[in-house]
């Protein structure tokens, strides 16, 4: 699971926002509260809890919690090679 702070005063957008790709696919599920997602130059979706969405390797990838107050958890699923030594890659900004 991983878990986004609220994001307080920061931006309810992807826009401008660090992003990171996976060497794996991935599967993600919304366990609780809300989060903005936007794949490569795709835009931005909301995802509430119990909604879903994969990325295929290496596609980019951003993410930010949907509140201001409340956290929120994602369940991450890779499917990756063994000999992956690292699930997350940072993009340049």
């Amino acid at each position: 699971a991983y878990d986004l702070p609220p994001a307080g005063e920061g931006p309810l957008t992807t826009a401008g926002q660090s992003g990171h790709r996976h060497p794996a696919a991935v599967y993600a599920y919304v366990a609780r509260g809300a989060v903005i997602s936007r794949l490569g130059e795709g835009p931005d979706t909301r995802y509430e809890t119990g909604q879903a969405w994969s990325e295929t390797p290496g596609q980019a990838h951003y993410i930010v919690n949907a509140s201001r107050t409340a956290p929120a958890r994602v369940v991450v699923v890779y499917v990756a090679a063994e000999t992956t030594k690292s699930l997350t890659e940072p993009l340049p900004r």
